[in-house]
C-alpha cells in the first residue's frame, strides 16, 4: 500500500454458505509463530497497538471487499501492519493474514 492511496481485501465467500459479516483486524506486532485456535491460526497479535479493525456485512454469496484510505502523511512511511480477515457465520474461519509495509 502506498501513502494516498486506498488498500483493498478480498473474501473468497463461495465455500461458506451463510455467512453474514467479514471482519478485518490489523496490529502493529504479528504471533510467530501463530496461534492456532477452532477457527485457524492467528496471526496477527490483538495484543499489540490495533491499528485497524473493520467489520463489514456480506452483500454477496461470493466474494466480498473490504478497504480503507491511507493518508497521505509522510510520518506514516515505513509502518508495518499485520492484518488478518476473519469470515463469520455459518461457520466462522480465520483467513490468511499479510504484512502490510506503508510506502510512497
Amino acid at each position: 500500500p502506498k501513502l494516498g492511496t486506498s488498500w483493498v481485501a478480498s473474501f473468497d465467500l463461495t465455500e461458506h454458505p451463510g455467512a453474514t459479516f467479514v471482519y478485518l483486524f490489523g496490529s502493529d506486532c504479528m504471533l510467530a509463530p501463530g496461534v492456532l485456535t477452532p477457527f485457524g491460526e492467528m496471526l496477527a497479535d490483538p495484543r499489540g497497538q490495533t491499528v485497524l479493525s473493520l467489520l463489514n456485512p456480506t452483500l454477496s454469496s461470493d466474494k466480498e471487499f473490504v478497504g480503507f484510505d491511507i493518508p497521505h502523511d509522510a510520518t506514516l512511511m515505513g509502518r508495518a501492519c499485520y492484518v488478518q480477515g476473519t469470515i463469520l457465520g455459518g461457520r466462522v474461519e480465520m483467513c490468511n493474514g499479510l504484512r502490510l509495509l506503508i510506502g510512497f
